[in-house]
Order: structure tokens, then C-alpha cells, then sequence
């Protein structure tokens, strides 16, 4: 209950500010996943990626952590277009070793 209660504030807090950034919304997504809270880490990540003007390594960096969220909670389809919509905005060492990664386990 008390977990409940503090992502509602949070999400309050998060809702209320009018400027927050992409690395604002990754870095409290990673303190989600940190949790195990991957459901969390998504919901602020999807929020993210309808941000405009994202630079491509911000982009990349949002998709490839997005790809992570849906891996863990083994939505591998929804892990996969992730994967492949970084790789294909570049090459980027991290995420071609997690989609590597990921091909394998499947």
C-alpha cells in the first residue's frame, strides 16, 4: 500500500512538471528497474518516447532501456521491435550486445 501510495505522488510530482527531460525520465526508470519495478520504469519511458526533439543517442538510450523493461517482464516481441528501432537509429556498442544478448536466450 505504501509503494502505491508513493508512485501515485511521484506520478503527481513527474505530471506536474512542465520541463522534464529525457535523462530525468531514464534516470527515475532506472531507479524503478533498480526495484524490479519494470511495469513503473515502463510507464515513464513510454512517456519519454513521446517527447519531440530527442537527440539520437537519447533515443537510443530510451529504446534500448525500454527493450531491457519488456525483456524483463518476457515480452520478447515488444523487446525485439525496441531492440530494433535503436539499432537502426545506430550501430551503438551497449545496444548490439543486448540484442545479441537477447537473440540468444529466445
Amino acid at each position: 500500500m505504501k509503494k502505491i501510495f508513493l508512485f501515485f505522488i511521484l506520478l503527481f510530482v513527474f505530471s506536474c512538471a512542465h520541463d522534464v527531460n529525457i535523462k530525468e525520465y531514464n534516470d527515475y526508470a532506472y531507479r524503478m528497474v533498480e526495484q524490479n519495478l519494470y511495469n513503473e520504469a515502463l510507464f515513464y519511458l513510454k512517456q519519454a518516447e513521446e517527447k519531440k526533439n530527442i537527440s539520437d543517442e537519447d533515443r537510443i538510450k530510451l529504446y534500448n532501456n525500454i527493450a531491457i523493461c519488456y525483456e524483463a517482464l518476457e515480452k520478447k516481441e515488444e523487446a525485439k521491435i525496441y531492440y530494433e528501432k535503436a539499432l537502426k537509429i545506430k550501430k551503438e556498442q551497449d545496444v548490439k550486445e543486448n540484442y545479441e544478448n537477447f537473440k540468444k536466450v529466445k
